[in-house]
């Protein structure tokens, strides 16, 4: 199965860390669609959200990965399918091949305009987006994203490790 990924999971390490025999199929653009982290989460912060505007002018940049069917349960876990997130097919083309594939996306619910993100979240979505070279002016789009520390001192510390591995 095709995964589209967008936000935290673009760089194949971290996405490798849920799912271990994930392959990356690569790169595709979304028009109409942009990037926003306005998804409420469960640990006070939010996170990415694919949101379609229909506006051609704005663009989303996101990865394809194929997920092994036997992982999908764990990463449907990992994203929290149900609990914020829904999944739904979308079709995107690669070198004018197209792939279905699923994305998780954020339920109308849970969309929020009072949070910001982690600052270690960010910087996944950064790490993804610099690994795959998206342009500039997108990678520059995510880092003005306005982000917050997080208060709980275990968890930054285990992000910010695995956060320092994908940068190096």
């Amino acid at each position: 199965m095709y995964y589209l990924a967008y936000g935290s999971n673009l760089h194949p390490q971290r996405l490798s860390l849920r799912v271990p025999n994930c392959r990356l199929v690569g790169t595709t653009i979304l028009s109409g669609y942009r990037l926003t982290f306005n998804k409420r989460s469960t640990d006070g912060s939010s996170k990415c959200h694919l949101d379609f505007t229909g506006n051609p002018e704005h663009v989303a940049h996101a990865v394809v990965y194929e997920v092994p069917q036997n992982e999908i349960r764990t990463l449907d876990y990992a994203e929290g399918l149900g609990s914020g997130y829904f999944k739904e097919q979308i079709t995107v083309t690669i070198n004018d091949e197209p792939f279905l594939s699923f994305v998780y996306l954020a339920s109308q619910s849970h969309i929020t305009a009072t949070l910001e993100p982690y600052h270690w979240y960010k910087g996944f979505v950064l790490a993804g987006a610099g690994r795959h070279q998206f342009p500039v002016e997108y990678v520059q789009q995510i880092a003005a994203v306005v982000s917050m520390p997080d208060h709980n001192g275990t968890r930054r510390a285990e992000m910010e490790t695995l956060l320092a591995l994908l940068e190096a």
